[in-house]
């Protein structure tokens, strides 16, 4: 697909696949946030704390967006118990998401 602007807005509203994305609020809250929320920035804080990488904003960011939404993102979303990567250290996590379908043990 050709690359068909220079801004992140541009570029996302010349993507076909997001043609039909509207950012409408239904009770109070948006889909796509609440995805993003739950399912990208809870792993990543989850991740984070458990391989001991600086991300305080994204912390922060998790914070408000449930205040605003009125949901325990951290609950809600997913976390490394989840994932099933809470007994792995950073080695084994890199080599489990880089090489796919490898045991680790």
């Amino acid at each position: 697909m050709a690359r068909r602007g220079d801004q992140t807005y541009e570029l996302v509203q010349n993507c076909v696949p997001y043609r039909t994305y509207t950012y409408t609020f239904e009770n109070g809250t948006n889909l796509y946030v609440r995805e993003d929320w739950a399912y990208g920035l809870v792993p990543m804080t989850s991740l984070r704390d458990q391989l001991s990488v600086q991300m305080p904003m994204i912390q922060s960011l998790i914070k408000i967006g449930s205040a605003i939404d009125g949901v325990n993102y951290w609950s809600e979303g997913l976390t490394v118990d989840a994932l099933g990567l809470s007994r792995l250290d950073s080695r084994q996590i890199v080599r489990f998401v880089t090489e796919a379908g490898s045991t680790i043990g």
